[in-house]
Formats: C-alpha cells, sequence, structure tokens
C-alpha cells in the first residue's frame, strides 16, 4: 500500500494495480523500484514483451479504426513514425508520459491501451489475447476475411 500511496496520479495507481495483478497471475517478479514518483516494475523479458504486445496491438487497433497513419499518429503525440511502428510492434516500451500522449490522440484512457478490459483468466485469456494480437496486424482486407472465418465458425 505504501507503494501505491506514493504514486501521484490514480491513472497511475490504476495502470499500476492492474499490472501488478497481470504479473501476479501469469508470471514472477523480481522487484519493485521507485524512481521519480514512478512505479518501475521489473519483471522477466518474457512478460514484459507481453505487456508491450498488448500495448501495441491496442495502439494498432485504435489508431486504424479512426483512420490514421503511423506518421499522423506520431505526429499528434510528438515523435517520430519509427517509434510508433516499435511501439505497435511491441518491440519498444514507451515512458507513461508517451502512453498518456498516444492515448489521449486516439481518445481512449492510457488503461485501456494496456488492456483494462481485461481477458478472462486462464487459457481463454490466453487465446483470446493471442488472436487480438494477431488481428491487429491485419490490414482492412484481412481482417473482413477474419470477420467471414468466425462468422462461419459461428454458424457451425
Amino acid at each position: 500500500m505504501a507503494l501505491l500511496s506514493a504514486l501521484s496520479d490514480f491513472s497511475y495507481q490504476f495502470l499500476l494495480c492492474k499490472l501488478l495483478l497481470l504479473i501476479i497471475e501469469n508470471a514472477k517478479f523480481s522487484f519493485l523500484d521507485m524512481h521519480n514518483d514512478y512505479a518501475l516494475l521489473v519483471v522477466g523479458k518474457r512478460r514484459r514483451m507481453e505487456l508491450q504486445k498488448i500495448l501495441g496491438a491496442n495502439v494498432r487497433h485504435h489508431r486504424k479504426s479512426i483512420g490514421w497513419t503511423l506518421e499522423h499518429l506520431a505526429g499528434e503525440v510528438g515523435v517520430s513514425r519509427e517509434t510508433i511502428g516499435k511501439i505497435e510492434r511491441g518491440i519498444s516500451a514507451p515512458l507513461f508520459e508517451t502512453v498518456e500522449k498516444i492515448a489521449s490522440a486516439l481518445g481512449v484512457s492510457p488503461q485501456l491501451l494496456f488492456g483494462a478490459a481485461s481477458y478472462p483468466p486462464g487459457e481463454r485469456g490466453r487465446l483470446l489475447s493471442e488472436i487480438n494480437s494477431i488481428l491487429a496486424n491485419l490490414n482492412e482486407k484481412q481482417l473482413s476475411r477474419a470477420q467471414r472465418l468466425l462468422d462461419t465458425l459461428r454458424g457451425s
């Protein structure tokens, strides 16, 4: 609790709680550290990469849903096109400040970008998360085909 009270903003508290719950459920963490009033969560490389991919998939979903290019979002956020591309591919972990700017530009909460609308626990949640990441990388034509496939599966 002392860790949470040290955070200055409710959104960071919520985000930290969400991250802690995800990590406790799915991985072991090494240690917690405080730096400049932000909680830095040090986790195993595999779990950190999963969180980056969730963030990236959600950024891509929301960017494409409003018809923006990488360049347009980068301009709104004040970073390079390459930075947004790396975030979307899950190979770059942005600062919380950058996540807030991205969320603001996209008109969503930062928590949503980290998967606050969480998946159910267990195998079902893992599968839904993986499917979401795959769908995030599809273009509009491929998404349309995927929807038709899913509609066929649902009908059978």
